[in-house]
């Protein structure tokens, strides 16, 4: 007869999440590294990260606006993955093919010179060692997180702008991120 029978519910259509830069878009392979996934139309309901062609969720996707979304990277292979968002539960991932470049991390074997006058910013320091990756977030972090300029000048050389410090002890790494 043509007729409708039984209740109706309601059905929303909304727009699909859509990933348009990772800031930063590299990190070790170690993991843990936080990326600003930025783009438009996230939600926070059944919010994950997705990583690799298996889209294995990382860890600790959080979301922050309908704009931005921050995860934490997984632990990953020296190489690129593509990082996407879904919005309800991992079913369906953006196709927006930005991509994470897992870096092995460098080590660190000397400094040279190994201290410089107290209160007395501007001074450099050569570091050397192997594994050097250039990146245009490349920094120097100097004990508790004081971030210094950074120059690449090889695989297994980089120069530090060393801030003003009091007197004491630091330890000095390599950021890219």
């Amino acid at each position: 007869d043509g007729s409708s029978r039984g209740h109706s519910i309601e059905f929303e259509y909304i727009l699909g999440p859509q990933v348009r830069d990772l800031v930063p878009s590299r990190g070790s392979t170690a993991g843990g590294g936080v990326v600003r996934v930025i783009g438009r139309h996230f939600t926070s309901s059944g919010l994950e990260c997705g990583v690799g062609m298996a889209k294995a969720s990382a860890v600790g996707a959080r979301w922050l606006s309908s704009t931005l979304v921050l995860c934490v990277m997984p632990p990953g292979d020296v190489g690129r993955v593509d990082l996407e968002i879904s919005i309800d539960e991992g079913r369906e991932f953006t196709k927006d093919g930005k991509q994470y470049v897992y870096e092995q991390d460098g080590t660190i074997a000397a400094l040279s010179p190994s201290s410089t006058l107290t209160r007395t910013s501007g001074q450099m320091v050569t570091v050397i060692g192997v594994g050097f990756v250039q990146s245009p977030s490349l920094s120097c972090m100097f004990g508790d997180g004081v971030l210094a300029a950074a120059l690449f000048v090889s695989s297994s050389v980089v120069t530090c702008k060393v801030p003003a410090r009091e007197p004491g002890f630091v330890m000095l790494a390599l950021s890219s991120n």
